[in-house]
């Protein structure tokens, strides 16, 4: 739905849902992966097509965002459909990234909901080994994008896991036990966020909740979600 230049009309991404929908039981589409951002024009009418979406029996995964704790309100405006699975991501010692878009609570559901490897962007860490827009080359990259992929991607891991013959079946009854499963088992970092030394602010003060378990077991927080992918 995006050009060379990654943009796009939401008229586009409208379109697109319409043929998820469509091809639903053809293709056997059990989730969408939703790696794009909006400035927020036309936010309410695509959160209705989302809605639509999962009411058909398919999950939503959004990305968080790339943009941290720079702004007041940083998650990603898709993001804020409270029905998707929202990603956020983790370094490779598993602190959620400096760029990992801080959530919020929207109409008594936090998000984000979820955590998963997105690669760094600080020295010292790794980032992700990617395709790049050539042909047949990869780049070193991050970002909730790539996090949001890897969830959407263990959504077919879990099904294949339960159900060997899962082609022939309906899968419309299991999508929120499928969510739940997701959920339901992350594990929660007990870690500060990870420190950009570039920027101005200690990004380690924005962190999810710390040393409190067993008490905060099972509970969200506007970092992490339920905690890291497992």
């Amino acid at each position: 739905i995006l050009n060379q230049s990654g943009v796009g009309y939401t008229s586009d991404l409208i379109t697109a849902f319409a043929s998820v929908i469509q091809n639903r039981s053809k293709y056997h589409i059990v989730s969408v992966c939703l790696s794009v951002g909006t400035l927020g024009e036309d936010i309410e009418a695509v959160n209705s097509v989302i809605n639509e979406v999962i009411e058909e029996g398919i999950l939503v995964v959004i990305a968080a965002g790339n943009t941290g704790i720079e702004t007041s309100d940083p998650l990603n405006k898709l993001a804020e459909n409270k029905n998707a699975i929202v990603v956020g991501a983790i370094n490779d010692i598993d602190q959620v990234t400096s760029y990992s878009s801080m959530g919020k609570e929207i109409e008594s559901i936090i998000k984000p909901d979820i955590v998963a490897p997105g690669g760094s962007k600080i020295p010292n860490h790794r980032s992700v080994i990617a395709a790049d827009k050539e042909v047949d080359k990869a780049t070193p990259s991050y970002g909730t994008s790539i996090a949001t992929a890897i969830v959407s991607a263990s959504i077919n891991l879990l099904i294949e896991a339960r159900w060997n013959a899962w082609n022939n079946l309906n899968l419309t009854e299991w999508v929120k036990p499928l969510k739940a499963f997701l959920l339901m088992t992350a594990s929660e970092t007990n870690l500060e966020r990870e420190d950009d030394p570039v920027t101005t602010v200690d990004e380690s003060d924005y962190s999810p909740s710390l040393s409190l378990a067993p008490l905060t077991t099972g509970l969200k927080d506007i970092h992490e979600g339920y905690g890291r992918l497992n």
